[in-house]
């Protein structure tokens, strides 16, 4: 299901480092080649049938932008762009948003940032990202490094003592 959303980080990355000069192994030059030929450089749209860009199966995920959360499922996904089906009608043309997209079954949560290039706003809802920055994989769940004061030890003993039954006062 994600393993396209994962090719496409892992394009980011190498495409990203080439530009900035930090140098890419013969093996990466390579493999940077093969995402090349098979990514798509264009946004895609949402009613894309695309075997690259399709998601087997749709990614549940909420568009945030200043001013609003829109429950969506993210339905393709290129190098430069995702497009999404929305509850509700979507951010306008050119509005700055992010989209994060959860992988339950793997545990990994996707998040894309940009800029929307195309709405849908008739019948059902949907529209397209233009993809801006680099995009990111997170665990759900926690992991993300950031912990409560006191650090990962309060943490720690908080978890340990909740679990035994004996709470810290």
């Amino acid at each position: 299901m994600s393993e396209k959303l994962d090719r496409i980080l892992e394009y980011c990355d190498l495409e990203t480092r080439l530009l900035h000069g930090t140098g890419l192994l013969n093996d990466e030059r390579v493999r940077l080649e093969k995402l090349r030929e098979q990514l798509s450089t264009q946004v895609p749209s949402l009613d894309e049938r695309d075997s690259y860009t399709l998601l087997s199966e749709p990614l549940p995920a909420e568009v945030i932008t200043g001013s609003s959360v829109v429950m969506a499922q993210l339905r393709n996904a290129s190098a430069t762009g995702v497009a999404l089906s929305t509850d509700d009608l979507p951010p306008s043309l050119s509005q700055r948003a992010k989209v994060v997209a959860r992988d339950v079954q793997r545990g990994l949560e996707y998040v894309f940032a940009g800029y929307v290039v195309s709405r849908v706003v008739k019948g059902s809802y949907g529209m397209a990202l233009q993809l801006e920055g680099m995009p990111s994989r997170l665990r759900l769940g926690g992991g993300s490094g950031v912990y409560p004061r006191g650090g990962v030890t309060a943490l720690t003993s908080e978890r340990e003592s909740s679990v035994s039954g004996n709470k810290k006062s």
